[in-house]
């Protein structure tokens, strides 16, 4: 009996104490006294009565200029007017994007009350704030740390936007990398059912604020065909976490031209300038969209770069393709430097135009006009080309010459130029064998340029242009540079000329010859009328043979390299010879389909000067440029006629061939051509 009544006297007591505390209606932050948000984020704190009640409610901000507030703040205090009516009233907080270099803690006390309201309660909120890292240029990631297949590179966030698929997006892979390094992939196939919205975003704001100029670089290549788009982006209002959604973006310039089509699975460097950036602070987003469980195109990237003078590696990896559309007029292109030896004219050389093919951007030379002089002025690249691992390659690129007058266009090399300077202290050396375009004769034409020469070290490659002057000057527009490897295991289409192929041949014509495959009953055999010949150095269990792959379940001849011995292929299927001295007109269809997606591609080709037998490289080959653009794409499964038309084929032994190049035994196109036609009049 005694603790009860002990009890009850102690409840009494603590009952008196609290009504001596609060005495009448109090002021609290209720119900959250603690948040959290990101730094550029947004939240909210709620002021509650303890009962009814009129007055004023002074909060005094420990740091008012880390936030605004609605209610407005004036000079760090919010004023909050209760007026009878209400019983709480909700303060609005916007955490500015300070940029500060590690988290901090916002504070809101109530430091005053008046009328009514006599006492204060809970009387402080606190806010948390999470700091978004302002990174510093040069940004770079290989993505050599994620070592984790399937998770997310430790520079970057992954943020799915909407009702979508989540068990895919972007991932680190084991040999998605350029040369088989790691990389990160975008892709959507498998898996739950759905569809993509996956952004890929760095992991803090680029602060641009104190550069004069910037440029982002990256690898790129898509492996499989299907939907799926990819986009670009960059925020000034990012929260940093959270749906991108919310924020404003806008695409980052000059890149969407570069992407690779999808399938194509091939690496390509993209570059842009950041001009219009620059004094900013950015995230960059890389947003996969459409893909589904079904249907996905996938795209890998490697070696992300966003630095002020685009040369934070060592060397630049082959292949290296730009169009220049990047650059903007009277700039410079990414990867390039532009050097004027001393004593030469000054105030002409290398810029870049709107004079590309198809009216894109172009780098073009002259030195017509202004001050009096001759030109000696360089295009040189910024790094030196890693060529030390390969033994044969490829310099492609478009040329026109507009203007006719003096001076001349020499390609170089050279493995001891310093980077910077005058080019003249180093020694360079002319690829020989170079047909450029003549003078003034106003279209572009593609040249070739053999670098075995300069393989098997790291080198620059330069344009020199000399003796143009101020009153006499030829012009040069160099567009779509395409430096790559042309091993006896992979790379394009030899080194050559091409043909358009797009002359009509009229009429029907006569047949020259004719093959369907069906004489070629035994699989994986080579078909009459052909040889096969697989370029030393490459996969040789695979290649061309017959298959029942051909229309209607017909016969077929197919290239493919899945499967059997490890190697890539470069296996050429050559047509026996034929005289075409008596035909004016020559064309040559063939129906085509692709069954597997993956690597390898399909060329075709003429020599008039093969010896029909050995390494066909040893010959001269003419592309046929315009079979590339009507070929199905990798995996459709589709047939499709193919009719090209050569606009230069003569002679009295000629060979046409089909080259199969790049697929391997773990991943490989497949080509089956039939119903081959050649005809003339």
């Amino acid at each position: 009996m005694k603790n009860i009544i002990y009890t009850l006297f102690l409840l009494t007591a603590v009952a008196c104490v609290n009504k001596d505390i609060i005495k009448g209606t109090a002021v609290s932050f209720y119900p959250k006294i603690v948040d959290n948000v990101v730094e550029g984020g947004a939240t909210s704190a709620t002021l509650e009565l303890t009962g009814p009640g009129t007055g004023t409610v002074t909060i005094t901000v420990s740091d008012p200029e880390a936030v605004t507030t609605t209610p407005a703040m004036a000079n760090g205090v919010i004023s909050i007017t209760f007026d009878g009516a209400e019983s709480s009233k909700k303060i609005d907080i916007d955490v500015k994007r300070n940029n500060r270099p590690q988290d901090y803690i916002v504070t809101f006390d109530v430091t005053g009350v008046s009328g009514d309201i006599k006492d204060i309660a809970t009387g402080q909120f606190k806010l948390a704030v999470t700091a978004i890292p302002a990174l510093a240029l040069p940004f770079i990631d290989d993505f050599e740390s994620c070592t984790e297949d399937f998770a997310t590179p430790e520079k970057w966030i992954e943020e799915f936007v909407g009702d979508v698929k989540t068990d895919r997006g972007w991932a680190c892979r084991a040999n998605d990398g350029l040369n088989g390094t790691r990389g990160v992939r975008a892709s959507a196939f498998g898996g739950e059912t759905g569809t993509e919205n996956a952004w890929l975003i760095t992991k803090g704001s680029l602060d641009l604020t104190a550069v004069s100029q910037a440029f982002m670089s990256f690898d790129m290549k898509s492996r499989y065909a299907g939907d799926g788009e990819l986009f670009v982006w960059w925020s000034e209002d990012y929260s940093g976490a959270g749906d991108p959604s919310q924020a404003t973006w806008a695409e980052v310039p000059g890149i969407q031209a570069q992407l690779p089509t999808p399938g194509s699975d091939s690496y390509r460097n993209i570059s842009t300038e950041l001009t219009n950036l620059i004094g900013k602070k950015v995230f960059f987003a890389f947003q996969y969209v459409g893909a589904s469980n079904t249907s996905s195109a996938s795209f890998e990237m490697d070696n992300f770069t966003i630095s002020e003078d685009g040369t934070v590696s060592e060397f630049f990896n082959v292949p290296y393709t730009t169009d220049f559309n990047a650059c903007s007029d009277f700039g410079i292109p990414f990867g390039f430097k532009h050097e004027i030896v001393p004593g030469a004219k000054q105030d002409r050389g290398w810029e870049c135009s709107g004079n590309g093919t198809s009216g894109s951007q172009a780098v073009s030379v002259s030195a017509l006009g202004g001050v009096a002089g001759t030109a000696d002025a360089w295009l040189i690249s910024k790094k030196p080309f890693d060529l030390t691992a390969i033994t044969k390659g490829s310099l492609v690129f478009d040329a026109q010459s507009r203007e006719a007058g003096s001076g001349t266009l020499a390609i170089k090399w050279s493995d001891n130029y310093s980077g910077t300077g005058d080019p003249t202290n180093a020694t360079w050396t002319e690829f020989s064998g170079v047909s450029l375009p003549a003078g003034g004769s106003g279209s572009y034409q593609e040249v070739s340029v053999d670098i075995a020469p300069a393989t098997g070290k790291a080198v620059y490659i330069a344009f020199q242009f000399t003796g143009g002057t101020n009153a006499s000057s030829v012009s040069y527009d160099i567009d779509n540079f395409d430096l790559s490897e042309n091993t006896g295991g992979g790379g394009g289409p030899p080194a050559g000329s091409t043909d358009p192929g797009n002359c009509n041949l009229t009429g029907t014509g006569t047949i020259i010859r004719s093959h369907d495959f069906e004489d070629c009953t035994d699989d994986f055999s080579t078909p009459a009328g052909f040889i096969e010949v697989v370029v030393a150095g490459s996969k040789t269990d695979r290649g061309w043979g017959c298959r029942a792959d051909g229309t209607n379940n017909s016969r077929a001849v197919r290239a493919s390299a899945f499967g059997g011995a490890a190697g890539t292929d470069n296996a050429w299927l050559v047509m026996d010879p034929f005289d075409a001295s008596p035909y004016s007109e020559i064309s040559l269809s063939f129906d085509v389909q692709s069954l597997f997606d993956g690597p390898g591609d399909l060329f075709v080709h003429y020599s008039t000067d093969y010896s029909g037998a050995g390494d066909p490289s040893s010959a001269t080959w003419t592309r046929l440029e315009n079979v590339d653009t009507q070929l199905p794409a990798k995996g459709s499964s589709q047939f499709v006629t193919v009719t090209t038309a050569p606009c230069n084929m003569s002679g009295t032994s000629v060979y046409i061939a089909f080259q199969y190049v790049g697929g391997t035994d773990s991943a490989s196109s497949a080509w089956s051509i039939d119903n081959l036609e050649l005809r003339g009049n």
